[in-house]
């Protein structure tokens, strides 16, 4: 496993109070000769937008919440039905 000793990672940093995702990929990428790629992760946000778009749930959703009884704290009842169409949702977003 390579490593980078305390030292090392001062005299890039030095006593800065706040590091920069910017300055870390610089000591990675010169202490140990790679290229660092950054991508922000937008599956939540993905995914998110689809099941707003789903007509199909959008539609449950609504059904649910006219039957629902006064205090119960759920929309579903069937929680195998929500995975299943929340995993057709994923997928068609892919």
């Amino acid at each position: 496993m390579e490593f980078i000793s305390k030292e090392t990672l001062d005299k890039y940093l030095g006593d800065k109070s706040n590091v920069h995702l910017e300055d870390l990929t610089q000591v990675i990428e010169e202490q140990f000769g790679v290229v660092v790629k950054i991508e922000k992760n937008n599956e939540l946000e993905r995914i998110t937008k689809e099941l707003s778009e789903n007509d199909e749930l959008i539609r449950k959703v609504k059904k649910a919440r006219e039957k629902r009884k006064p205090g119960f704290p759920s929309y579903i009842r069937n929680k195998e039905d929500f995975l299943k169409l929340a995993k057709e949702a994923n997928e068609n977003a892919k």
